[in-house]
């Protein structure tokens, strides 16, 4: 063989991106007692989701958090009433969903429900507190995310409906269809790595239904179709990367990432005013006032982990705002504040 072309042959073998498609199965998906760390940026500017291809190269790598979440993962029997519902799951995780209002129901979600085995990983349907009573929502059939063994080009769809029943107030239900395709596989590159991935995209449609007793009249109406991109790797157990659309535009972007102080992974957009954040560290009382030119237009307190503790007050020139951290653990705790010159973030220590 001529030396050139071995010295081809050996650096198409050596690259990083030279690798052949990967094959998921179960052994891939969560387990009770896992913690996963996600970072989520609102920087959706020039992001593309819809490209793929078969051997394709993601190049995410710029992506910047700005802000953090945890998913907890946990046994079905830890979940107190709501565990009568889902029996037989594998699992539950706690939600990070907002409450949600509709037409006099309050919906506040408290844990979604999955079974993983080895031909699929569905989801049972999730438990929350609906205008204040603890219910189930199955869905009827189970809603399949993945079914396995997962390779490029498989497809698969489900339609599901979902319901409970308020007594005195009301009933509140919907209905999904969730088409998949594995459009791509190939290398996809965040701040969190490079692996070798498959490609799952999702095109689901909803539609919600409340029936509201006391006025005795029901409203459905469909929401806007949603397109979910997953990026699944090897033992990563869950999308290390997804793009969310709606009506084609991007409106969410979470990817799997380490702890990150996110004053270091966000630049501030006002380069040229700050914030002077006092005492700190502090103990009871945490003040945050704008420099002149600068207003607040929100600011949120979260912790370590990402998670958002505390709205603050501004004051009626928009440009103080105050914070009882006395009830605070130690440790390091990070602000992030909306103003009229883009977004700040800044770090104190509770003492």
């Amino acid at each position: 063989m001529n030396k050139y072309i071995r010295c081809l042959v050996l650096l198409l073998t050596l690259s990083p991106f030279a690798y052949g498609q990967i094959t998921l199965t179960n052994a891939d998906m969560p387990l009770a007692g896992d913690t996963i760390r996600f970072s989520e940026t609102t920087n959706f500017a020039g992001l593309t989701p819809e490209l793929t291809d078969s051997n394709y190269v993601w190049d995410y790598s710029t992506l910047v958090a700005t802000s953090q979440t945890v998913d907890t993962f946990v046994s079905v029997n830890s979940t107190g009433l709501f565990a009568l519902y889902f029996f037989g799951a594998s699992f539950a995780k706690k939600s990070n969903t907002p409450p949600l209002s509709l037409s006099g129901i309050t919906v506040d979600y408290q844990y979604d429900f999955f079974g993983n085995n080895a031909t699929a990983y569905t989801q049972w349907g999730l438990g929350a507190n609906v205008s204040g009573l603890p219910l189930g929502l199955p869905n009827t059939p189970k809603d399949t995310l993945y079914r396995f063994p997962l390779n490029y080009l498989d497809t698969g769809n489900t339609s599901s409906t979902f319901s409970a029943s308020v007594p005195g107030i009301g009933y509140y239900g919907g209905e999904r269809t969730r088409v998949d395709t594995v459009d791509g596989w190939g290398t996809l590159i965040t701040p969190y790595g490079t692996y070798q991935v498959l490609r799952v995209k999702s095109v689901v449609n909803e539609t919600d239904t409340v029936f509201l007793t006391s006025f005795g009249f029901g409203l459905s109406f469909p929401l806007p179709e949603r397109v979910e991109y997953k990026w699944l790797a090897n033992g990563k157990k869950v999308p290390l990367l997804q793009i969310n659309t709606s009506l084609g535009i991007v409106n969410q972007v979470i990817y799997r990432d380490s702890l990150r102080s996110i004053l270091t992974g966000v630049q501030s957009l006002a380069s040229d005013f700050s914030l002077n954040v006092y005492p700190n560290p502090a103990t009871s009382r945490l003040s945050v006032e704008a420099m002149p030119g600068l207003e607040i237009k929100t600011m949120y307190l979260f912790n370590d982990c990402g998670e958002r503790l505390d709205e603050g007050m501004c004051n009626s020139n928009n440009r103080t705002v105050q914070f009882d951290v006395s009830r605070l653990a130690p440790g390091i705790y990070f602000l992030k504040a909306e103003t009229n010159r883009g977004e700040i973030n800044r770090m104190f220590i509770k003492q």
